[in-house]
């Protein structure tokens, strides 16, 4: 809504004033469950309906999400070894749809997700700058699909049959 955007851009220039001037912010004890619903508004401000979708899944996921492993955890507190530790265990974690372990696509998704809250809080003065937890992480190497390939003569027979053909669709 008109006035979300507008609150969210009120706390943006404050912050960015404050910034600016070297004014020390106020650091809170938020956690990060009280914290989730500052971030929330900032993605509906700034992000498309299906990204959002995507965030609010890795936040609110029952067994797995942000949400239910750094629950009442303060943000200031939260630090790399508990988000190495989040990876381990979204790792290990089966998924209930095929029973095979996250994708490192997925794993990096949700850190990813993790580590925008933290640079939000950070902006927005609720913790000390240069402080997010996830930027030395280590997350699960990146899997390459192997790809198939035509061999040489499978793809001189596909532009035999193309080229005697009328229609190429």
């Amino acid at each position: 809504t008109q006035m979300k955007e507008i609150k969210a851009f009120m706390r943006k220039v404050e912050t960015e004033y404050a910034m600016a001037s070297g004014v020390e912010l106020e650091y809170y004890d938020i956690t990060l469950e009280e914290f989730i619903p500052y971030f929330i508004e900032h993605m509906e401000a700034q992000l498309s309906p299906s990204t959002i979708r995507t965030n609010l899944q890795a936040i609110n996921s029952k067994e797995i999400g942000i949400r239910k492993f750094f629950c009442f955890k303060k943000m200031r507190l939260i630090k790399t070894l508990d988000v190495q530790n989040y990876v381990r265990f979204l790792e290990k974690h089966k998924t209930a749809k095929d029973n095979k372990p996250m994708s490192p696509k997925s794993i990096r998704n949700y850190v990813y997700v993790l580590s925008s809250m933290f640079e939000y809080a950070m902006k927005v003065g609720y913790m000390e700058r240069k402080q997010n937890p996830c930027r030395y992480v280590e997350l699960p190497k990146k899997v390459q699909p192997e790809i198939q390939v035509y061999t040489a003569d499978e793809a001189k027979e596909v532009l035999q049959i193309l080229a005697a053909e009328d229609d190429i669709m």
